[in-house]
């Protein structure tokens, strides 16, 4: 079973660990800090040892790092392990902004967003109906409000359910065990990318302002 060290501690970029298996250009580690890809987040990248790393694969309870060539290391010996944090950074932000809007959108009009998603062209949020202009721009407007007012997130296990949950400032709590920035006001100023429907669903597309 690998350790998730990106479950405790997002911002961890940088990890000694222990080389478990190596099956020509994947390698098992007794832990790791790179994240796979799921339907909210885009997996991390990075460098294994050196080598560039395309990304991670969960197989049952442990995860393979996938890499861009056979690595010159032996079972038993360390590999230094160096996220691309730039990449994580934008991850962390889009994916707190994209809980964040779905929370003022349910929350301040009764809008429910089923499915969220992030790619390499920003975020999306999902509804099973057309959502005006209008509508979109008094939410926006009120994420970038609580942005700059600040607020700190701290993930906790609800006793009810036994799941992670996280509260957004005056937002209601909801679960998730994904990845989120520490303080919202790291997220930057949200802005509109555009609106689409396909496959039945209205999706409107966000961004959040680049980072040096």
């Amino acid at each position: 079973m690998t350790e998730l060290l990106y479950l405790k501690d997002a911002y961890l970029s940088e990890v000694w660990v222990n080389v478990l298996a190596i099956e020509g250009k994947k390698v098992l580690t007794e832990k790791t800090i790179f994240s796979p890809k799921t339907h909210e987040q885009i997996g991390d990248i990075g460098l294994f040892d050196g080598i560039p790393l395309l990304g991670v694969l969960k197989q049952g309870e442990e995860i393979w790092h996938m890499l861009d060539r056979k690595p010159r290391l032996n079972i038993g010996e360390q590999a230094l392990l160096k996220l691309n944090w730039k990449k994580r950074y934008q991850t962390l932000r889009l994916h707190t902004a994209l809980h964040m809007l779905a929370q003022i959108f349910k929350r301040e009009f009764k809008k429910y967003a089923d499915i969220l998603t992030i790619d390499e062209t920003g975020a999306h949020l999902e509804f099973n109906e057309e959502i005006d202009v209008m509508t979109i721009n008094k939410v926006l407007m009120l994420a970038n409000e609580m942005i700059l007012k600040g607020s700190e997130l701290e993930p906790f296990i609800d006793e009810l359910t036994g799941k992670k949950a996280i509260n957004i400032g005056y937002l209601p709590k909801f679960e998730c065990d994904g990845l989120f920035v520490k303080d919202i006001k790291e997220i930057g100023a949200i802005s509109f990318s555009g609106e689409d429907f396909k496959s039945g669903k209205f999706i409107i597309t966000i961004n959040v302002e680049s980072v040096k």
